[in-house]
């Protein structure tokens, strides 16, 4: 039987409170976001839910906003953060 799961070290599963320091966030906000199957998880039971740290990389880089193309390192000032508009 051939399975697609590998015992690579980046799909090693680890719990909520790594999968919450790779990602940034609170561990309160990522129970919420398998509450609300934003997130892939791997349930073994009611209780035990693990993440594997592959998925969760890719997670983040599709989330990676890229740098504005007039920004250069040439010209700072052309980098300089755009005011907000206000609100009528």
């Amino acid at each position: 039987m051939s399975s697609s799961f590998s015992n690579d070290s980046n799909n090693n599963l680890i719990g909520y409170e790594e999968a919450a320091q790779i990602l940034g966030i609170a561990k309160g906000t990522l129970y919420a976001w398998v509450s609300e199957g934003r997130i892939g998880y791997v349930r073994f039971s009611p209780r035990c839910v693990r993440f594997q740290r592959a998925v969760l990389e890719a997670y983040v880089q599709e989330r990676v906003v890229p740098v504005a193309a007039t920004c250069g390192a040439a010209n700072t000032d052309v980098c300089a953060v755009p005011q907000q508009r206000k609100r009528a």
